[in-house]
């Protein structure tokens, strides 16, 4: 970590907590309404809240999109901040037929596809026991534990998803918590990762990867002459908008019941120093 990050973060509270890292605002935006005496801390790049969670205390950190922003952010993060346990949530793309849109994935087992073969990292066992369990509070989505896959790029063919998911045998797709998984693994923290399904595996997405590289490059209005020459690409992210904002919701319901259920005495003690 360089000497800004590591200044900027001087304000982290000392106790022991559970760090939630998710690359978007709006993944986070249902778990921000759940912390309690929640307080701004500086951070370098990215964004973290403090604060309380059912009792316990909570981190939610906002790391940016892929590999690079999320190991600076959470990087950082850990090198100045004691964590009880390292949470990645955020959206997912199924890449099986049956796990639909809102529907929760609970990462047993993260792949990360690697040009030298694939990585693979494995969940806390008692956290996933734990997640397993569903607690959903109002249900109206399926939970299902399985392997995830993480890539470096969004996949956005339904044939390509549908390639992935047999390649790998995986139930989700996502840019983050593979990488997270390896940090975690690295600093000896308990992880998990849980993933809500944004876009299912016969959708066929727009051309993310073409305009995020647009908006990093800050070409807005090259950003619009795209979705008016590409009409049907413009639909097709009003349909994952929808789906998104499902996903936020039922992430946050799903991180609520989850926190709540920590009382029961397995998984890890949040108390535990």
């Amino acid at each position: 970590m360089d000497d800004g990050a590591a200044g900027a973060a001087r304000g982290f509270p000392k106790v022991p907590c559970w760090v939630i890292t998710a690359a978007l605002e709006s993944e986070l935006r249902g778990v921000y309404k759940l912390i309690e005496q929640r307080r701004r801390l500086p951070l370098a790049r990215g964004s973290a809240y403090f604060g309380n969670l059912c009792g316990q205390p909570v981190l939610a950190v906002r790391t940016g999109m892929g590999r690079a922003r999320a190991l600076e952010v959470c990087g950082s993060v850990l090198a100045r901040f004691p964590a009880r346990a390292l949470v990645s949530i955020g959206y997912a793309g199924s890449l099986r037929p049956g796990i639909g849109v809102g529907d929760i994935v609970v990462a047993r087992e993260l792949v990360v596809a690697a040009e030298d073969g694939p990585l693979v990292f494995r969940s806390e066992p008692a956290l996933v026991a734990r997640a397993s369990r569903g607690i959903l509070p109002g249900g109206g989505c399926t939970v299902v534990v399985d392997r995830t896959l993480t890539t470096d790029r969004v996949i956005v063919s339904s044939k390509e998803k549908r390639r992935l998911g047999a390649s790998y045998s995986a139930a989700g797709v996502d840019m983050e918590s593979g990488f997270l998984a390896g940090l975690a693994a690295r600093e000896g923290i308990p992880f998990v990762a849980v993933r809500c399904i944004s876009d299912d595996a016969a959708t066929e997405l727009p051309d993310y990867n073409t305009l995020l590289a647009l908006r990093r490059k800050r070409r807005y209005v090259a950003i619009l002459w795209y979705l008016a020459s590409h009409p049907r690409e413009a639909v097709g992210m009003v349909r994952l908008r929808h789906g998104a904002a499902l996903a936020s919701k039922n992430l946050a319901r799903f991180i609520e019941g989850f926190w709540r259920d920590m009382g029961a005495g397995d998984g890890l003690d949040p108390g535990a120093t």
